[in-house]
This record gives structure tokens, C-alpha cells and sequence, in this order.
């Protein structure tokens, strides 16, 4: 298993735990659900493949989610060769999103509203609190197809980890029925 970075895996799917050997060291500490993913690096991005459930190196084109710092990207559109797409879901509960969504899905596109950003299909996975300064995951899910053409739900679960760290992104994930073609 390449490791480029800390990482725990803890309750997502696939089951995680089967893949590491005796030697290996899942990363940090973290009490909770979910997989850590250590982006506090300003300048380089580390890249996760969902359908293999690790790490992988930025040039290896199997990568579907890079996440710098509160930046998250797809590999697609603007952001990557791949075929990553993604639904945006407001207001609802991670454990409600049960089948695949039928409709709006997207991916990351090159601004279309001036702001000088692209338009990433992450771009709202936070509120910032504008008088404590910090990032709180919003009231959303994410239906994520990767570039395998396995579809994901996503659930943000943090920004800072039990030491308070910003950019040691937790969130959970399992796998939707995709029903054959």
C-alpha cells in the first residue's frame, strides 16, 4: 500500500483494515468515524482513490479526490483528466441518501461567475464562522461517481482533528447500488 501522507481508516467501505499488513501503520490516532486525510500542506495536494480506498501519487490517473488545505478537487473538468463526477445534496442527512441520484451532477468547471475561483463540485462543503474563524462541515451529502464508474455517498465529518489541526479533513463514505446498463 502506497502512503503518502498520515491516514486513518476507521467504518468506511470498503473494509479498509483488510488491506494493511501487520507492518503498516494506519496513520494518527483519531476517536471517530471515518478516514483522516492529512491536507494541511499549502502548496501540494494529496490525491485519494475512493474505489481503492488509499493514498496514491498525484501523476497516477486512478486518483478521484486531491484535497489542499479546505480545497477539494474531482479528476474532471478543470481539475483532472478523469471522469470524476459529483451531486451536491443541501439538507440532507448522510444515512438518507440510499439510491443513486438521477440528475445534477457535475463536474469541477472553470469559473462561470466572476469570482476569480473555478466552480468545484466541493466548493460548499464548509461554513466558515465568520467571528470564531473556523470550518465546520455544512448540511450537505455528496452522491460521488468515480472514475471507475462506482457511485459514493459522502459525508463530511471534520476540518481539524482531535488535537485541533486544521485542514485533517474526516469524512465517511460507503458505496450506492448502481444498477446495470
Amino acid at each position: 500500500m502506497r502512503s503518502l501522507g498520515p491516514i486513518l481508516l476507521v467504518g468506511c467501505a470498503p473494509d479498509l483494515s483488510k488491506q494493511l499488513d501487520d507492518g503498516d501503520d494506519p496513520g494518527p490516532v483519531h476517536d471517530g468515524p471515518g478516514v483522516l486525510i492529512d491536507a494541511t500542506d499549502e502548496e501540494i495536494a494529496v490525491h485519494w482513490d475512493i474505489d481503492a480506498g488509499e493514498l496514491v501519487d498525484a501523476s497516477d490517473p486512478a486518483w478521484d479526490l486531491s484535497f489542499r488545505r479546505y480545497e477539494i478537487r474531482v479528476n474532471g473538468g478543470v481539475s483532472g483528466d478523469g471522469t470524476v463526477e459529483g451531486v451536491v445534496l443541501d439538507g440532507v442527512a448522510y444515512d438518507e441518501l440510499v439510491d443513486v441520484p438521477a440528475d445534477g451532477w457535475i463536474t469541477d468547471a472553470p469559473d462561470g461567475d466572476g469570482d476569480q475561483l473555478d466552480d468545484l463540485v466541493f466548493f460548499t462543503w464548509y461554513d466558515y464562522d465568520y467571528e470564531t474563524h473556523t470550518l465546520s462541515p455544512a448540511d450537505r451529502v455528496y452522491a460521488l461517481r468515480s472514475g471507475e464508474a462506482l457511485v459514493y455517498r459522502i459525508g463530511f465529518l471534520g476540518y481539524y482533528d482531535d488535537a485541533g489541526t486544521p485542514a485533517m479533513i474526516t469524512f465517511e463514505y460507503d458505496g450506492l447500488p448502481v444498477e446495470a446498463e
